[in-house]
Order: C-alpha cells, then structure tokens, then sequence
C-alpha cells in the first residue's frame, strides 16, 4: 500500500501506540511518528497500517470529518455544477446554489473542504421542511461523493463544525 506524507494510520497489532502521522515512504518501508511510541519505520509487507482520519491538535484545528483520499472529481463537478443550477434561483437575489460552486473551488485547491463550505454542505444535508428541502436529496449526493457518506447531525455538532 502507498502512504502520503501527512496521513494517519493506526498500527492493527498495536492499538497502545495511539495513532501516527506518516513522514514519508521509501518503497515498502514506511516512516510514522505514532502518538505514544514515537518514529517508527515499518515494512508494509509485513504490516497493514489502517488509515484513520487526523486527530484535532494545535496543527489540525479541523473537526475529524475529512474528505476522501480518492474523490473522483469529474462526478464531483457535474453533482456540484447541477445543484447550482437548480438552487440558484431558489429565492429572489439570494444565490442558494453557490455552495455547489465553493465545494468544487475547495477541492480543487486544497483537497478538502474550507470550514464554511462545510458547513454549507452539511447543514444542506441536514434541512427539513423549507424552502431548501429540494436541494437536500443532491447536497446528500455532494457529501457522499467528497465524504463516502452523511455524517450525522450529532457527528457534525461534537467536531465542531455546524
């Protein structure tokens, strides 16, 4: 398996040293800084480090719901430019649809979402019964693609980005 620096994995067979940050790689060999043991190079033949999401630290001040490694952008733009198209005229001079717009200028250019365009997507996701019910269903398909799923109300308001 191929690790990006910046990654965090979990050693399957030692829960006890927390999680770490991977440093690099050189072929099979794999550089981690792990929270409780510390830098480690493990061989990737002989390990299968799960990928785990980033924990919130002073260097990550963003809550552990992450984009997928592998969005397949050219869907990600068609759901994004299609529910700017139906939601931008959802109410006289306001642009509804703009946050289909912003996800697709924050993947493009950092890999994730800002803060505020999450924000946008996941309270999208989360609407009942208003003027912007038609738009839940496609800001869901949003989310699925750049997330792999809907994270729950409680989820989103404990990492602290709703």
């Amino acid at each position: 398996m191929t690790f990006q620096q910046g990654d965090w994995v979990r050693h399957p067979k030692c829960p006890d040293w927390g999680i770490g940050e991977v440093l690099g790689q050189d072929g099979d060999t794999v550089r981690v800084r792990f929270q409780q043991k510390g830098e480690k190079k493990l061989k990737t033949q002989y390990v299968s480090l799960e990928v785990v999401e980033a924990p919130v630290d002073s260097r990550n001040q963003r809550p552990g719901i992450h984009a997928r490694r592998t969005v397949e952008m050219g869907k990600l733009e068609v759901l994004c430019s299609q529910f700017h198209e139906d939601m931008k005229d959802n109410r006289a001079g306001v642009d509804d649809g703009k946050m289909g717009l912003n996800v697709i200028h924050d993947m493009k250019r950092n890999g994730d979402l800002s803060r505020a365009t999450r924000q946008q997507l996941f309270a999208w996701c989360h609407t009942e019964g208003s003027v912007f019910q038609r738009g839940v269903d496609p800001a869901q398909q949003i989310c699925r693609e750049v997330y792999g799923r809907i994270p729950t109300k409680d989820e989103v308001k404990n990492s602290g980005s709703w």
